[in-house]
């Protein structure tokens, strides 16, 4: 139970305030699983603090030839938790309001704004860092670099990542 979010509020400010692997691994178990449902998503992908960008940043910052057993743990439940902010796709969005309440009232639905996480979360690079891992040797490290690439693909453009993916390198690594 994530009461009042302050576990969440909490793991959200380790990604920030601490440089320990131990809390970077903490922190993206606990926001990959609060993530399961799409209302969590989009709480997430539109969350003040952006976790979704402090993952990013601390995966780039992690990023070696050689990474340690303990760094190759942490750039794994990283991936895995950015991987989430990448399954839910067009949502549907309003301040304050239960989401539970517009899934199945169309009259609703059309009032509301359209929110595709997908499109949100590519304007932050996301296509650039997966593609680094997929010269990982670690072949849990790779899938999951692989999977947000592959959730990605279909809202992929010109301007924010298509290109990288289709590069002559990055298919040889695919």
């Amino acid at each position: 139970n994530y009461k009042n979010n302050f576990l969440l509020t909490k793991t959200i400010e380790w990604l920030s305030d601490f440089k320990n692997d131990q809390l970077y691994l903490t922190s993206a178990v606990v926001i990959a699983n609060y993530m399961r449902t799409d209302e969590n998503s989009l709480k997430m992908i539109k969350h003040e603090k952006e976790p979704h960008t402090k993952i990013i940043n601390i995966l780039n910052s992690l990023y070696t030839d050689s990474p340690t057993l303990q760094q190759t743990n942490v750039i794994h439940s990283l991936l895995g938790a950015l991987r989430n902010f990448c399954v839910a796709g067009n949502l549907y969005s309003a301040k304050n309001l239960d989401f539970n309440i517009f899934q199945n009232n169309k009259l609703l639905k059309n009032s509301l704004f359209k929110v595709n996480t997908r499109e949100e979360i590519l304007k932050h690079k996301i296509t650039e860092t997966a593609l680094k891992f997929l010269k990982f040797e670690n072949l849990e490290v790779k899938f999951k670099a692989l999977a947000i690439i592959r959730l990605l693909i279909k809202s992929c453009n010109d301007k924010n990542g298509l290109n990288e993916v289709f590069s002559n390198e990055s298919l040889e690594l695919i």
